[in-house]
């Protein structure tokens, strides 16, 4: 039997260390609610950083990542502390075994202000659509 994986590693400015103990809060609260079909507890990891000044949340997986999780938390955070510009992040889809198609990867930009999707790429369906003689179009 194959195990499938998606893991990832980013980092979350959050911009103000106030921020820092409000973004585990929300991180918590959604933990605790249950009012979605997978909690941010079961989707991702979250870390604040080394130092006490540090306003970079690290978001990890290391086997069963929800990079949906992560989008949702990431536009809550941003709504909730104001923030804007661009974020984003990439994944790794990868398998226990040598399966042909099992493995890619795929990535995100947000613009934080908004919470809109600027350019989403899944490297399975654009390897596919340039094999099949389609544009390169992110």
């Amino acid at each position: 039997m194959a195990d499938y994986v998606t893991q990832f590693s980013c980092t979350f400015d959050v911009e103000s260390v106030e921020n820092v103990a409000r973004a585990l809060e929300l991180y918590r609260q959604d933990t605790a609610a249950g009012e979605h079909d997978t909690v941010f507890a079961d989707g991702f990891h979250l870390a604040s950083g080394e130092a006490d000044a540090d306003t970079e949340q690290c978001i990890h997986a290391d086997d069963y990542g929800e990079p949906e999780c992560v989008i949702r938390f990431v536009r809550l955070c941003a709504s909730a502390f104001g923030l804007s510009g661009r974020w984003g992040f990439q994944w790794a889809n990868t398998c226990s075994r040598l399966r042909v198609d099992d493995f890619g990867g795929s990535a995100v930009v947000l613009d934080l202000a908004t919470g809109e999707v600027i350019a989403w790429i899944n490297t399975h369906e654009w390897l596919a659509n340039l094999l099949a003689g389609g544009e390169a179009d992110v």
